[in-house]
């Protein structure tokens, strides 16, 4: 797999501040900006995180810890 993917995943049990500073810092590695990958232990994609989810989830209250 490519090296640049661990810069963008995340597990489904992080947090919206895990996703952000995920997000955040896989801009500054070169990986395109603004998603984050949600995978389960073993890999498997769950799903993708946006920038966009991540500001709908705080605006409706959702605690970002």
């Amino acid at each position: 797999m490519n090296p640049l993917v661990d810069n963008v995943l995340i597990s489904e049990s992080s947090s919206l501040r895990e996703a952000m500073e995920t997000i955040t810092k896989a801009g500054l590695s070169g990986v395109p900006p603004g998603i984050a990958v949600v995978a389960d232990p073993k890999r498997k994609l769950l799903g993708i995180v946006t920038d966009g989810d991540i500001r709908r989830a705080i605006l409706k209250g959702m605690s970002i810890d």
